[in-house]
């Protein structure tokens, strides 16, 4: 449409003067720089606007799509139920958890779970003859030459020692502690995920660590794999590794813990500690969950004839 004379003088001015005024079309312009802002502002706020109703748009749609379960209520019937080689359903074995916790003391779901814990990590010791026999095998050669394990043979060798049965501290791998924690605290009702992978030890760039050949090197941040000396040996800091997510109803929340390296260190420092400090100093790769031990079904169980627990105090009772 063409404009008339009025309407071109009325747009010129305005152009040229910036002053407040009304074109021909009867609509109201700002003051010059300060009205160029502020249109600005409306404008900015109006994309921002239609950003966020698409985002919302977005959201939504991927929600109806892919529900995610409601934090805080997890589906935690699975990591409650006992298994093959986590045999929580045992009576000798939940007489064995409540009798742990009852002589510790412990009432809340954090006490429990401290409690079994600590009764394995102390009451074990980690193999490292076993892995030195086998680290350098192919990992089916190391299947078979591994003993095989579950809940009930690891709850059967410490509770000989624990109960003075046996005068040396039984040995285990890391699965035999995820086996031994995870069946006495589902035992107890409490879930327990067992996760097994590969681990390795994480060096940062600059940091300084031992080769296969024990020369001390710098890291150039390329994912080396450092060595450590052990019985007259180098042995590499990465293996097949089994640790644990516990869930701790009173905080509400997935604990971690990691007994085989705890009992190594002999503190609880790997008790609840947070995934950024553990991968400080641990690469861990998930491969699977409890199950991958059932590869080496070949290997028979060793016989787990399990005491009942020592009679309670009266006053604990």
């Amino acid at each position: 449409m063409k404009k008339t004379a009025g309407e071109s003088e009325a747009g010129s001015f305005f152009e040229r003067d910036g002053r407040r005024s009304r074109d021909a079309a009867g609509h109201n312009h700002a003051d010059g720089p300060k009205g160029g802002a502020r249109g600005k502002r409306e404008t900015v706020k109006k994309k921002a606007m239609k950003t966020g109703v698409r985002v919302l748009i977005y959201a939504l749609t991927l929600a109806a799509l892919c529900p995610l379960p409601v934090y805080g209520t997890p589906d935690l019937s699975e990591y409650t139920k006992p298994s093959e080689l986590v045999q929580s359903d045992d009576a000798i074995g939940k007489a064995w958890a409540e009798y742990i916790v009852e002589t510790a003391g412990a009432e809340t779901e954090t006490e429990k779970i401290r409690a079994i814990y600590a009764w394995y990590t102390r009451n074990m010791e980690y193999d490292h003859d076993i892995v030195l026999r086998v680290r350098d095998l192919p990992a089916a050669e190391q299947m078979r030459r591994v003993p095989r394990y579950d809940y009930l043979s690891v709850l059967a060798a410490v509770a000989d020692y624990a109960a003075g049965l046996r005068e040396d501290k039984p040995k285990n791998l890391c699965g035999g502690y995820a086996y031994g924690v995870a069946g006495s605290l589902r035992a107890l009702g409490i879930p327990v995920k067992i996760e097994m992978g590969r681990v390795s030890r994480t060096v940062k760039k600059g940091e300084t660590y031992f080769d296969e050949n024990g020369k001390q090197r710098v890291s150039k941040g390329k994912g080396e794999t450092p060595y450590r000396y052990y019985n007259g040996r180098w042995i590499k800091l990465a293996d097949a590794h089994a640790r644990l997510s516990i869930w701790d109803e009173t905080k509400g929340r997935w604990i971690s813990a990691d007994p085989a390296f705890d009992s190594v260190s002999g503190d609880d420092s790997y008790f609840d500690m947070s995934a950024a400090k553990y991968a400080n100093r641990w690469t861990f790769l998930y491969v699977s969950s409890e199950r991958m031990p059932l590869l080496w079904k070949e290997n028979p169980l060793p016989d787990a004839e399990i005491a009942p627990p020592p009679a309670l105090p009266a006053e604990t009772r």
